[in-house]
Order: C-alpha cells, then sequence, then structure tokens
C-alpha cells in the first residue's frame, strides 16, 4: 500500500487513513487501528528523519503487509 499526498493534521489522521485502506482489502481487522495506537502510546516508533514504522498486534492483522506514506501536506512534526 502507497498513500501519497495526504492532507493529514496529526500521525493519528494519518494511521487511520492507512489503516481503513488495509481493512477495506480485508488485510487486517477492524481492531487493527486500537492496537497500533494502542502499541504506540506505550513507546513511539519513530527512528529518525521523518521515518517511523509503527505497527499493531499480530492478531489484528491478516496477511503481512507494508504500508507507505509519503508526501504529506500539514503533517505535525517530531512524528
Amino acid at each position: 500500500f502507497i498513500f501519497t499526498d495526504l492532507e493529514v493534521k496529526t500521525k493519528e489522521e494519518c494511521l487511520k487513513i492507512m489503516s481503513q485502506a488495509m481493512e477495506e482489502k480485508h488485510v487486517v481487522t477492524e481492531d487493527f487501528y486500537d492496537s497500533v495506537m494502542d502499541r504506540e502510546s506505550k513507546t513511539t516508533t519513530t527512528i529518525g528523519n521523518g521515518v517511523s514504522l509503527p505497527h499493531g498486534s499480530p492478531t489484528a492483522v491478516n496477511e503481512s503487509k507494508v504500508g507507505i506514506a509519503a508526501g504529506f501536506r500539514c503533517f505535525i512534526k517530531n512524528m
């Protein structure tokens, strides 16, 4: 999944859009977004230079896939 030119204001909004797209394709369950946010609340998955590797619980994943978001507008600093 590649997401370009997203117009989002928060990391949460970006992750919600990405999670919903993957849910619509049955790659993840409806619990995936909440599991990602739960994971993010424990510790950030940011590795630096605008790169993060957010992920949720394996129990909320039907098929392993990668989502890439690039070309943000109005995205918050220090994701």
